[in-house]
Parts: C-alpha cells; structure tokens; sequence
C-alpha cells in the first residue's frame, strides 16, 4: 500500500454534552471526521451542524433520519469513507469513552503495518471480512491504543 489516507468515523446517538469535545480533540490528531447522527433527539443534531459548519472540509456529517444502531451507524461511515478514498478507519464512540489522543497509537500501527486493519477489504465490492466477533475488535483495539 503506497498511500495511508486514514479518517476517524464517529457513530453518534444523543450525546449533545460531549460530542463537540471529542470532535475537536480528534482533529487534533487526524485532519479528516466522519460523524455519523444516528436520529438523536437532543441538541446533538445542532451541535453537529454548528460543527461542521465550522470545521467545514474536516468534518463529514451523515444524518440518519432514525435510530438505527450502532452497527448501522457504522456501516454507513465506512461507505462514505470508501467512497471518499480512505484507507483506513478509526471508531470512537461520541459518548467521550474512548481517548482521542488514542488516534496516533493506532495511525503509528497503521504505519508499521497498513494491512492490520484494512476497512476497503470489508467494504469494497468483492470483498471478504473475518466476521470477528464485537468482544474481539474490542480486545484488540485494547491492544492497539495500549489500555488493555
């Protein structure tokens, strides 16, 4: 792989009192968001449009009109990622759970071995994922951002 072109996907559902936190802490340590409303109910959907008004190319905000889940939520960042040219995926969830400065532990993997997470593999017309199971994802990115 010549280019790593990684983006933070963040899936969101009503968490209007830390979303803005965690976005502008995450573009401390990656130029490129896509934020994924997942038909929240709160402020959180005017949170994320004064968001990404002013963070403008930085920010890529999908709205989805009704609570689908998480996994849904997901599914559609990492289309729009895919199509948008990305290499590589990075999740955190809204809710400010997951450390935004753990991004540069998981770009420095990524750098030593594009091909430890490959989200195009799983996405990409053809292509074939290992249907991990969630507690091993979360194991391993465990591993990665070294809160184990």
């Amino acid at each position: 792989m010549d280019t790593i072109k990684p983006v933070v996907l963040i899936p969101v559902y009503n968490n209007g009192k830390t979303i803005k936190s965690v976005i502008i802490k995450s573009l401390s340590y990656i130029n490129t968001i896509i934020v994924i409303n997942d038909g929240s109910t709160d402020e959180t959907t005017s949170i994320l449009k004064e968001i990404a008004s002013t963070y403008n190319k930085k920010i890529h905000l999908i709205e989805l009109k009704k609570n689908f889940g998480k996994g849904f939520a997901l599914k559609a960042g990492f289309k729009k990622a895919y199509s948008l040219g990305f290499t590589h995926a990075i999740t955190l969830d809204g809710d400010g759970q997951h450390f935004p400065e753990d991004i540069l532990n998981f770009l420095e993997k990524i750098k030593k071995n594009p091909y430890c997470f490959h989200p195009n593999s799983f996405f990409a017309p053809g292509g074939k994922g290992p249907g991990l199971p969630r507690y091993r994802l979360s194991h391993l990115s465990s591993l990665f951002s070294g809160h184990s």
